[in-house]
C-alpha cells in the first residue's frame, strides 16, 4: 500500500492481500475496525474454501517459488487459522513475527487518521494482539517491539 499523508513512508502491506482480508471480513458482516471476535465456524465454510483458492493464487502471483516471503497486514492476525491451512497446502512452514506497539501510540494514530475514540482503538489493538497470540501458540514465533525495530 502506498504512502499517504497519514503514513509518509508507506504501509508496506500488499494491496491484494489487504483487499482479500477486507472481503473475508465482509463475508461475515465485519470491517477492519470491528472489535468483535471473528467466528471460528467460518474457517470450515464454503466461503473460506473459496477465499483459500484466491489466497493461493495471490501467493503464486506475488511470490512465485520464492523460498522465503513475508505476509504483512494487521488484519492477518484475525485469520491465522485460515493462513495456516493455506500455507500447509503449499507445504510452507510459517514463522510468525508479532509486532508489539504501545496501544496509546496506536490509539493516537487511529484518532488522527480515522477520528476513532481512544477506547475503541485500544480495544481494536487488544483484539488483534489476543487473536495473534492465541492462534500462533505452538507455532514458531517471535514478539518484536515496534519502536525498537524502527530504531534499528
Amino acid at each position: 500500500m502506498p504512502a499517504n499523508e497519514s503514513n509518509e513512508s508507506g504501509y508496506w502491506e500488499p494491496e491484494r492481500l489487504v483487499a482479500l482480508h477486507d472481503e473475508m471480513l465482509e463475508s461475515v458482516g465485519s470491517k477492519w475496525y470491528d472489535v468483535s471476535a471473528f467466528p471460528d465456524s467460518w474457517y470450515e465454510s464454503e466461503a473460506a474454501a473459496s477465499f483459500a483458492g484466491r489466497a493461493l493464487e495471490i501467493l503464486e502471483q506475488e511470490y512465485g517459488t520464492a523460498p522465503l516471503f513475508v505476509l504483512k497486514d494487521p488484519r492477518i492476525s484475525r485469520f491465522v487459522p485460515f493462513w495456516l491451512s493455506v500455507l500447509e497446502t503449499l507445504g510452507t512452514e510459517p514463522s510468525f513475527i508479532i509486532m508489539v506497539r504501545q496501544p496509546l501510540e496506536v490509539a493516537a494514530s487511529l484518532e488522527q487518521r480515522d477520528a476513532f475514540l481512544p477506547a475503541h482503538s485500544i480495544l481494536l489493538w487488544l483484539r488483534h494482539m489476543l487473536d495473534a497470540e492465541r492462534a500462533t501458540r505452538g507455532q514458531s514465533r517471535a514478539f518484536l517491539d515496534y519502536d525498537r525495530l524502527l530504531g534499528d
